[in-house]
């Protein structure tokens, strides 16, 4: 597995709030997140998660959530021709919404099981959302569709984002099932280090 700028992981978790999540939006999949390329052109792994949006390393974040939160991971490659534009969109939306507070269970989040919510607000960002938003930044997701009408299951269901993405879609799901496809996969690209 090669991971590229806007390929997304999907998990579940063994957070407290995990299995709430999973059986409020009818899912096996509770949270997820988004590749992008720092300009040191190492991969980095954004996501938004109880203590804000935050920016890791790819390689270290993935080995957390497998050794410490035993998390069944899954990876998403999304298929579309990438341009630098596109890679420095996503870039600069991740470092805009660093440190915003994660969005906590509410009526937007109620809201978003229905795809009711007729406004975004990234004032705080839940990690869906996040992704839409990051999608939408890249001119890959219709301007039409409201980020925080995503949640984690509809990165882990079909490939087009129920209709709303622009020549590209989502590859098949692939498990991460041990450290040792971390450390295969720096053998294969190079593109991501390992502690």
């Amino acid at each position: 597995i090669r991971m590229d700028v806007g390929d997304i992981v999907i998990m579940n978790t063994n957070f407290i709030q995990s299995p709430g999540i999973r059986i409020l939006t009818w899912s096996n999949w509770d949270h997820c997140g988004i590749v992008y390329r720092s300009k040191a052109d190492k991969l980095k792994f954004a996501e938004a998660i109880p203590d804000g949006v935050n920016l890791f390393h790819f390689g270290r974040r993935m080995n957390y959530y497998h050794d410490t939160v035993n998390s069944t991971i899954v990876f998403r490659r999304l298929e579309t021709e990438r341009s630098k534009e596109m890679e420095e969109s996503l870039y600069h939306f991740c470092k805009e919404v660093e440190g915003r507070p994660y969005k906590k269970i509410s009526a937007e989040l109620i809201r978003a099981l229905s795809g009711s919510n007729q406004a975004e607000n990234l004032s705080a960002i839940f990690c869906s959302e996040l992704l839409a938003a990051g999608y939408k930044r890249m001119g890959i997701l219709r301007e039409s569709a409201r980020s925080n009408n995503f949640l984690p299951k509809d990165f882990g269901e079909g490939n087009d984002l129920k209709g709303f993405m622009i020549n590209s879609k989502l590859g098949k799901l692939k498990i991460h099932p041990t450290k040792k496809v971390m450390e295969s996969l720096t053998e294969i690209s190079g593109d991501i280090e390992l502690p």
